[in-house]
């Protein structure tokens, strides 16, 4: 009987730990229960195609047109194939014609060249102009002697001298000389004298001319007037500047840019009084028949005398 009841018992735990051993779900709506009920199959979704979305009409784009870059002009410097214009007397100096179209260091050379022989001709020229003057001048074509000798150049020059004053103080009087300058101009400075100097010698009125108030001067030999106007007119943009004006034409004409000698300053005015007709050519051709140019025939008769002598003994 006991063997029994211990069977039975054992049966028991063994159905229990296999009840217990079973999945089991605590399900608050149905409790416990040890099985699941079958998943209900979802229906497969059918992917319906896509209905084309309408895309929209592309209107035509308007192309903007960009603007082609306006191509600077290209100039040619280029020296290759230029042909240098030549003067009428360049072209009758065929080695000059030749180094001014293909200037070469060859070509420069030989044009130095011919000028040397050019001035050596030139002073073969001159000596058989003075032997022959020295030697038959009494008697063939008096002169009044060559250039070269020192006391005709002393004469030459205090004659030429003589002949500026009295051809210049003559046109002083329809001449005045305009002196563009500025205040604490070291150029300018320095040309106020030399230019006082000339305008006293030729008895010619000198006007001073600035741009503003602030650049006159005192103390200068001369009267000093503010005229901005000449400036713009005549295009005076450097000081010290100086031009000639012809008080019956009213023509004005700059003869000196920058510190000028007088010499250069005299060339210039001189060519200003031909041009206006103040002038003429004639006034310097005077023949110059003076004591001076005795006493230079006397020294060339006693020269040709004592020559005379020596060639007896």
């Amino acid at each position: 009987m006991t063997h029994r009841l211990l069977i039975s018992v054992l049966i028991c735990l063994i159905f229990t730990n296999w009840v217990i051993a079973q999945d089991y779900i605590n399900d608050p709506e149905k409790g416990w229960n040890w099985y699941k009920d079958p998943a209900l199959e979802k229906p497969k979704e059918v992917n319906k195609p896509e209905s084309p979305t309408p895309e929209a009409e592309e209107k035509p784009s308007e192309e903007v047109k960009e603007e082609a870059p306006v191509e600077e002009p290209a100039y040619n410097t280029s020296v290759d194939n230029f042909k240098f214009p030549l003067t009428e007397e360049a072209k009758s100096v065929p080695v000059l014609a030749e180094w001014l179209r293909n200037p070469t260091e060859e070509n420069a050379t030989k044009w130095l060249a011919w000028q040397a022989k050019y001035f050596k001709h030139n002073e073969q020229i001159a000596r058989s102009l003075r032997n022959a003057y020295l030697n038959h001048g009494d008697k063939v074509y008096r002169l009044e002697g060559m250039s070269e000798q020192p006391l005709a150049m002393t004469i030459a020059s205090r004659k030429k001298k003589a002949t500026y004053q009295e051809v210049f103080s003559k046109a002083a009087q329809d001449v005045a000389i305009f002196f563009f300058y500025k205040n604490d101009c070291e150029y300018c400075e320095a040309q106020v004298s030399p230019l006082s100097l000339f305008a006293n010698q030729y008895n010619f009125i000198i006007k001073g001319i600035v741009y503003s108030p602030q650049d006159a001067k005192e103390g200068l030999p001369f009267s000093t007037r503010v005229v901005p106007e000449l400036f713009h007119k005549y295009e005076i943009t450097s000081v010290p500047t100086i031009a000639a004006y012809n008080n019956k034409s009213k023509n004005i004409q700059v003869i000196a840019k920058g510190y000028t000698p007088t010499s250069q300053i005299e060339l210039n005015l001189k060519a200003f009084l031909l041009k206006e007709k103040i002038i003429n050519e004639e006034d310097f051709l005077h023949l110059w028949r003076t004591e001076d140019t005795q006493v230079l025939e006397a020294m060339v008769k006693d020269s040709q005398g004592a020559q005379g002598v020596l060639d007896e003994d």
